[in-house]
């Protein structure tokens, strides 16, 4: 749904910095979720400030444009969630990116900040 990003420097974006400079990369709104401030979420620290752009109603969802380091990312709310405005500050976190490598084949990139659900951090 929607229409993906490209980005010239995912390894700028938290999850990511593993990657080599000028990675380029597809990032589709299903692989990004956007967190009202003040939400409970499993990965906070690994969230990029933004600020609202738009919304877009889509059936059972609504598209949501934020800037994020001066780059549009779009992504993803259920229409049961609280809603957010424009111009309103929220927390975005990629999940997921499609990588281009120097031969321009593709490879799919979790976020390395992402922790398996059995894991326990002491």
């Amino acid at each position: 749904m929607g229409n993906p990003i490209e980005l010239e420097n995912i390894n700028k974006f938290k999850g990511f910095e593993h990657l080599e400079n000028n990675s380029k990369a597809i990032i589709r709104a299903e692989n990004v979720t956007i967190i009202k401030d003040g939400e409970q979420f499993r990965y906070s620290a690994s969230t990029e400030k933004g600020i609202v752009e738009y919304t877009l109603f889509r059936g059972k969802e609504v598209e949501i444009g934020v800037r994020v380091n001066g780059i549009l990312i779009k992504g993803n709310r259920k229409i049961e969630e609280d809603a957010v405005f424009n111009n309103e500050e929220v927390n975005v976190y990629i999940y997921r990116a499609f990588v281009f490598d120097n031969d321009e084949k593709v490879k799919i990139v979790e976020n390395a900040n992402t922790r398996n659900q059995n894991d326990v951090v002491i």
